[in-house]
This record gives C-alpha cells, structure tokens and sequence, in this order.
C-alpha cells in the first residue's frame, strides 16, 4: 500500500535516489525498461524500441508511490537448478536445507585463501583450501559449529532440529553449485521427485548436442544462436552422407539446446569464455560494507517488550463496558519489534502485538521495512511524515525465535539481503538497536502511568499493573507518534547532532538506495498463502471470481481426464487490494485481476461492507456490487477503512481467519453489475482513529494457543448457525478477558 500527498511531497527538499545499478529490468507504467546510466540527477532508462528516456528522481519516487515502478533485481541468468522459483516458494523443509547450506557455505568463503586462528590450534596453520584433508578434517567442524550457533534459539525450552551438513566432497560440490547461482539459496533446493521419466533423445544424438553446445564455451565468444546453427548445418550434412538404413540425426528444439548451454553453470561460461579472472571478479560476494553507509546499507532489529502495562483490550470495545467490566479486564504488556537504519538511525518498522515475539511478527516487520508506511503516521495523528522505505542490504539480528524462523529466513533470502547474526552475549555488535530500547523508555514511558521499569530496583513500590491507563491500541498509537513527531526530529548522539529525518534526507540525496517493493512484489512475497480449488469460474475468494488463461487450462485439463480430482493452487492475498491476487501454476506466480473491482479495495473495507449490508438483507438475496462499493465509500469517509489499513496491535489476517470470515459472512451470491473498477472516495482519517473500527480480524490474543482455539471454535459456530438473521454484538470478533 503506497499512500502519499502530492502537496507534501512538493514541500520536500529532494527525493531520495534509487538505485538500478543490479537491475535486470525496470518496469515503469507497464513498459520495460533496461537501464543505461544514472547520475546525481537522473536516470536514463532504454526501452524495447531502443529510445533511451531521462526519468529525475522525484519523477521515480512519485511513480513508485503510484504504484508504476517495478525492478527486477535478478540479474543472473541461473541454471536450471532454480526452476523459476524463489525461495520463498519452495517448502519449508527444502528452503531450511537450502538456508543451512547457505549459511555454511558463506562462512566457508570467509576463510579461503586465508589463515585462521581456530584452525590453527586444530592443527591446519596454513591458509585455507578446499582440498579434502582441509575440508574435512579442519574447517567442515568450523562450519558445524558456526551453523549451530546462528540457527539454534537462545529461547529456553525451545526445541531446535538442525540440518546435518554433507561430506566434505558433496559439500564441495554444492559449494560450486551456489558460487555459480550467484550465491542464491535458491539454487540449493532439491529437485528430487522420484526416477523421473528417460530421455527420449538418441545416445547418438545427445553425444552431438552435447559436442555443439559446449562450443558457446570458447574465448571466441560465439552466440547461442550461432552454435545452434553450426548443428543444424552438421546435422544436415551427416544425414545427407548418411548410408541407407544408417542412424538419421534428430535436431533439438531452441530451448533445449540452450538449456544445455545454461546447464553449464554461469560461472564455468563466463570463465570459458572471458578468463578465470573475470570471472571470479564477477561472482565474487560483496561481503564487506562501504565506509561510509547510505540509507539501508545496514539495518537492525529486535525486539522490546515495552515497559508499560495496558489493558488487554481495543478501544472499541472499551466504550462498550460498563465499570465493572472495566475494572475485570486483564492487564498485559505489549511486544513491539522495531528495526533502525543504522545510516541515518530512523526507525523503519514498527510492528506491535500483544504476542511474545515470533515469525508472525519478525515478518510483518520484515514487510514494514520495504512498505511505504505514510498512512500510519497519518492514523496515528503525526504531523510528520513516514517516508523511511527501501530494500536492506543487510538485516541484523540476533538469534531469537522470530528471526531464526525458516519462515524469515526464507523472506530474508528473497530481498537478496544479508542476515547477519552475531554471536550470543555480544550486544555491541547490535548496539544501534540497544541503545534505541533505551531511549525509547526513558524519553517517552515517562509520560504514561502503568510503568514496569527497566528493574526492580528502578521500580521500587510502584504498583505498575494497578494503574495501567491505556489500552492496547492506545499505547500504539503512542508509540507511533513518539517515533515520527518527536524521535526522528530530535538530535542524535551518534550522527553528531544531526536529526534522524535530517540524515536522512542529506543521505537518500548523496546515496542511492534499494527502491521499495512494488504492489505486486510485495503480494508474491509476503501475501497470506491460502489454497482454492479450480472450477469453471475460477478462483473464488471472499466472494470475488477471479479468471485468466492460465485457469482455464488448468480447468480444461482437468475435465478432460474423467473422474480427476479437483486442481488446486496457492493463492497469494494482498491485504490491501482485492482486484489483484496472485497463484503459482507450478513454475511462476501468475496474476489474477477482477476487472469490475476498483484499485485498493481491502480486506476490511470488503468484509465491513458485506456485515453491514447482511444487516438489512435477507441472507437469500444477492448483494450488488455497486451496493458493495457505495457501504465501502461510506467506511472511507467515516475514517473506519483508514483506521483498519493502520493495524495498530493487530495480527496480520492468516489463512484461518480468511476461512473463519467467508463461513460467517460470504455464503451469499455478489452480483457484479459494475462492468470496470470505479474510483473509490479518499481515505479519511477520523478525529479519534481508535474509536472507530472493523470488527473482523480485530483480534487480540496472548499466544498462539488462543489464536487456534478462537478460530476453531468460531468455525465451527458458524458452520452450526442456521438461522437466516444478521449477526448481533454478541459476535463481535473480539477477544478480551473477563475474571470473576
């Protein structure tokens, strides 16, 4: 969700400079670009056509905010191995392999060509090879215990498997295999799925394949396509030579010859035919950062426990209690998990949760990072802007449950982004971050009363859970406003007095950073995963059809074939707009678009639509979209859609709440008699953001225990209910907790 105020944005001294130097391709209003150059001022951009265009770097910033910009940072053509997929595709078993390899193998590339203090009193004092003896006997161990360190939770009680790493002849095969694949954990996933089918192919013919493809790999630096030629022109003079009876050799399709080429691996075809040299110059991993950093260069995070109790309840609900009720509530303490550009110190995401930390939060954070988050500081009621997002290049941790989770990890490794996790006991090598905790709960809780302090002895008597004040939601909004009006326009110690907002905006002019994610990007990676079957409309979610192509042939394979069971796909959900979802046909992620659905329609705005309207009609008459579209307008202007889009201390919906909130509210038909998306009205933000609220997915809960048992028991509910009357207040879909 990229929001922004064109009046504010004209107010700003300069845009921030994004960088395209890595990319593959910029897809800029549905047009592909490649990019020739860039400087201080612009970029030059070259489409299809050959026409090279100028873009300044307000005019990308503002493109990027409308959702237009799209870079493709996948450089390399990878071999085979990666099968089109990223590692957040693949399961979590294979992407954890896949991860713990990986890690391994970038610890290995620390120490070649090198001489190491541990594996001299082991007893190997030269510098470090590959070879077997130093393999196996000396740095495999190092590697064993370096893996188990970073992948093993300092939680107590936390229980952790961890992958065995292979032999030392197998590990230097993989080693290659990932220096090839340009260090993408992607490459390192098995692709075993059984004895597979034979070739079909001639022995004969493959050896001449094989002969033809392997002269792409020569200093002369032929074409793939020259080199199918020669074939061609070889294959037609062998068979007109051919004696009658004699074998007649079969040519290739294009594909296939040049997948043989690729199957080569980059690295062996830049060697062959630019020199070992270039070659290791190409692939070499950056592992060390500039002296100077620029924006997102080195990103921290943790999380905090804050020290303020509040009660365990949404404001909502709160103006709804009577004073006893009030007073019966329980009183909890709510986890926030922050990350800080270590450049200029603004903070770039805020996730809270009432949750002790896990991946559900280190991703929504994650997500936070590389999202525009203007919107919330508007809910909040900041006077300042949010402005701080891009892709990090490093992102470090330590080794709590949330970050070490392969769920993460897998997130993580798709930015292309280094996780770096230091060893236990050394906060200062996170110390950006630890000083951040600090100053938060001595330059903002003094304000509020429910106080834990940071001790026992810095609390004294003071009865912190007996005058708790603030509801949970209200301690975000808080929090929030803190960080964006006070924090980042105060003078930091450690940017010699200069403001947060001010470096930041002196280094996104003097340094290009990664560009955030586009919409779609940011769908495929971090949208809800959920599984919808195949019919012959399509995919149906909350009520909306969605159809393509793609559907229809998977629909018409599936009938084809008598008795078949039904196909099913992983559907990605965008929280924020339903007209664009996205499901994986086995080989990509393919976008589904409802072309009668305006743009940025959310989940909230849709289902608080459909319960308000399911007040005042039958449960046996259909809802018109135009309908549908006008309640929406109306929760936009009341500022209830603006509040929801916020998630102040709420969980990002999971696939059981999508499941839960179609039981209960979506049985119903929605005719669509809008034929193209409308323009929907302006979001607006109420006075009061938190007293206004949609009441589906606003759920509270202590632990994941209580997130299953609720939506367990809310389905089965609903699958119970048989009567045709609206829902009451009764069921509210909230959760809050009442003793005595």
């Amino acid at each position: 969700m990229n929001m922004y105020n064109p009046y504010a944005l004209a107010t700003r001294n300069a845009a921030p400079m994004f960088w395209l130097g890595d990319a593959k391709s910029v897809k800029i209003d549905n047009v592909d670009y490649t990019v020739v150059r860039q400087t201080p001022d612009y970029s030059e951009l070259r489409n299809k056509d050959g026409v090279v265009q100028q873009f300044s770097h307000a005019t990308m910033y503002i493109l990027h905010l409308d959702n237009k910009v799209e870079v493709d940072r996948q450089g390399l053509e990878l071999s085979p191995l990666k099968l089109g997929r990223d590692i957040v595709d693949v399961p979590e078993d294979q992407a954890r392999r896949a991860l713990v390899y990986a890690d391994a193998f970038d610890f290995v590339m620390t120490l070649i060509g090198k001489k190491d203090a541990r594996l001299a009193e082991m007893g190997w004092k030269r510098k470090v090879t590959l070879g077997h003896d130093c393999l196996d006997k000396y740095v495999l161990p190092l590697a064993r215990q370096h893996v188990l360190l970073k992948w093993t939770s300092k939680k107590a009680g936390k229980k952790n498997t961890i992958v065995a790493l292979p032999n030392a002849r197998h590990f230097r095969r993989l080693y290659n295999l990932y220096i090839e694949g340009g260090c993408d954990p992607a490459v390192l996933v098995s692709r075993r799925k059984g004895p597979g089918s034979y070739s079909k192919a001639h022995p004969a013919d493959l050896r001449l394949w094989t002969e033809f493809s392997q002269k792409y790999a020569t200093d002369k630096r032929p074409s793939m396509r020259f080199c199918f030629g020669l074939l061609q022109a070889e294959i037609k003079k062998r068979n007109e030579a051919c004696p009658k009876g004699g074998h007649l050799y079969k040519m290739p399709s294009r594909n296939s010859f040049e997948a043989l080429i690729k199957g080569m691996g980059e690295y062996f075809l830049h060697a062959a035919r630019f020199g070992e040299d270039a070659a290791k110059k190409k692939f070499a991993p950056v592992r060390d950062g500039l002296q100077v950093f620029a924006p997102g260069e080195r990103v921290e995070m943790d999380e905090w426990k804050v020290d303020l109790h509040a009660w365990f309840v949404l404001t909502p609900v709160w103006l709804k209690l009577t004073e006893k009720q009030r007073e019966a509530l329980t009183k909890v303490r709510v986890w926030v998990t922050v990350a800080i550009d270590v450049a200029t110190r603004c903070i770039v995401a805020l996730r809270f949760s009432t949750r002790a930390n896990s991946s559900h939060s280190s991703i929504a954070a994650l997500e936070m990072i590389v999202t525009e988050k203007e919107h919330i500081a508007e809910v909040a009621g900041a006077e300042s802007r949010w402005i701080h997002s891009f892709v990090p290049r490093e992102l470090v941790t330590d080794a709590g449950a949330g970050f070490i989770d392969t769920g993460f990890r897998q997130a993580v490794a798709a930015l292309h982004c280094v996780h770096t996790i230091p060893p236990a006991g050394m906060a200062s090598a996170r110390g950006t971050i630890e000083s951040v905790f600090r100053s938060f709960g001595q330059k903002f809780l003094a304000y509020f009363d429910g106080r834990t302090f940071s001790s026992v002895y810095a609390k004294g008597d003071y009865d912190g859970e007996g005058n708790a004040v603030l509801n949970v939601d209200e301690v975000c909004r808080f929090l929030t406003r803190a960080i964006v009006d006070i924090y980042h326009h105060q003078p930091h110690s450690g940017l010699g007095g200069e403001t947060p907002a001010n470096a930041w905006m002196r280094l996104s002019r003097e340094y290009a950073m990664l560009p955030p994610l586009s919409q779609r990007q940011r769908r495929v990676m971090f949208g809800t995963v959920i599984k919808r079957k195949v019919s012959a409309r399509g995919i149906v979610f909350l009520g909306i059809h969605y159809q393509s192509r793609e559907l229809e042939r998977l629909w018409a394979e599936r009938a084809a074939l008598p008795n078949s069971p039904s196909v099913e796909v992983k559907v990605r959900i965008d929280r924020f707009s339903l007209r664009t979802i996205s499901f994986h046909d086995g080989f990509k992620w393919r976008d589904l678009t409802a072309e009668h659905l305006p743009e940025g329609v959310s989940v909230w705005e849709w289902t608080e639509a459909m319960t308000e309207l399911s007040k005042t009609h039958a449960m046996n008459v259909d809802i018109n979209l135009s309908t549908m579209l006008k309640a929406i307008n109306d929760l936009r202007e009341a500022g209830i859609a603006a509040a929801a889009r916020a998630e102040l201390g709420t969980d990002i919906p999971s696939e059981a709440a999508y499941r839960k909130i179609e039981h209960e509210r979506f049985a119903r038909e929605i005719t669509m008699d809008v034929l193209s998306g409308k323009e929907l009205a302006p979001l607006a933000v109420a006075h009061d953001p938190l007293a206004t609220s949609v009441e589906d997915f606003s759920f509270l809960a202590r632990n994941k225990k209580e997130v299953d048992a609720y939506f367990a028991e809310k389905t089965s509910a609903s699958e119970q209910e048989e009567s045709g009357l609206g829902y009451g207040d009764e069921n509210d879909g909230f959760s809050f907790t009442i003793e005595g």
